[in-house]
């Protein structure tokens, strides 16, 4: 039985090719002149589980849509620019939705994108090959909600607190060239930048395989842009599980696009996508729907996590967070 390990059972159903439904070819992408004149801007950060977004523009699936891929240098841009309003959607670990939806906004998940299952890792040099190895070195961390709660999780189970390291806050795009440059004993980090970094003897001490379910992906919208717009949202939908299926027909020549956008070799970003489970129709269906979803559980369990070890600093209402009616 086939499962996607975000710590809750999604059954590769029987019934599964029923509910991938095909795209209709006479589906009508007419928009009002209201929806031409705001596109739909979706930021995102460098990460192989967002690439399918970028991969879709490459084979002109947005052509004649109102849709705009905005890549920042790192995640911590992308709360920025959503927060500003700079963007109306976001790819997003779960864990940046809770931070956004605590400071008052309304993120509405549409889609989830992928699980991490070891993408997500801590990385240490020399004479440091293990988690108890980190205290009181200097590691590297972006100032986000997801490497705070990567480290936290690594320490707390190997009975250490943050306070037992030295924390040198670090953008993604400067983690590379900081651990290289010995500015650092660890670093908290993700793909590409793990793949580069592995190929220069970095040590594995700790990856989200350790934590299975707890890290994944999701495409949100702004709760008003999605209201007024959604059938702007619902042909990215669409043109999300195309390419997809684009890439399941086509692994070799989609990862060779891919792998020029992030400056990677073809087969380091193959090698890349082992640590991740991108998450299907069938699956978006099971895990978002009905009245009590299972991906709502995941996130209740995050966000109780998050508040005790104070990523998150008031409850949120996880209820209104996910928008499964586009599916």
């Amino acid at each position: 039985m086939c499962k996607i390990r975000m710590g809750l059972p999604l059954s590769c159903l029987f019934t599964a090719m029923l509910l991938v439904l095909p795209l209709l070819a006479g589906c009508s992408d007419a928009f009002d002149e209201s929806t031409e004149s705001q596109p739909m801007r979706i930021g995102s950060n460098v990460w192989p589980g967002y690439e399918p977004l970028y991969l879709a523009r490459e084979l002109g699936y947005y052509e004649g849509l109102p849709i705009s891929m905005v890549e920042y240098p790192s995640a911590s841009e992308v709360l920025r620019a959503y927060r500003n309003g700079a963007i109306q959607a976001a790819a997003l670990t779960m864990d940046e939705v809770l931070i956004l939806a605590e400071s008052g906004l309304d993120p509405r998940v549409v889609l989830l994108l992928d699980v991490s299952q070891g993408g997500d890792v801590i990385l240490g040099r020399d004479g440091v090959q293990r988690v108890a190895d980190l205290k009181g070195r200097k590691v590297g961390v972006e100032n986000t909600a997801l490497g705070a709660y990567v480290l936290s999780r690594a320490l707390a189970m190997h009975d250490m607190q943050v306070s037992d390291v030295t924390l040198v806050p670090l953008e993604v795009n400067e983690h590379e060239a900081a651990f290289k440059a010995g500015k650092i004993d660890a670093v908290v980090t993700f793909d590409p930048v793990r793949t580069r970094l592995l190929d220069v003897d970095a040590q594995l001490l700790f990856s989200s395989e350790d934590i299975p379910g707890e890290i994944f992906d999701v495409l949100v919208v702004d709760g008003e842009y999605l209201a007024q717009h959604r059938e702007v949202v619902a042909s990215l939908v669409q043109r999300w599980f195309q390419t997809l299926e684009y890439q399941r027909q086509n692994p070799q020549r989609a990862a060779e696009v891919i792998a020029r956008r992030q400056q990677l070799k073809t087969e380091d970003y193959l090698a890349s996508m082992d640590g991740l489970k991108m998450v299907s129709r069938a699956e978006n269906i099971e895990a978002l729907s009905g009245q009590s979803p299972p991906v709502r559980a995941v996130m209740e369990r995050l966000k109780n996590s998050m508040l005790q070890n104070k990523l998150l600093q008031k409850n949120v209402d996880v209820e209104r967070l996910v928008d499964a009616g586009l599916l």
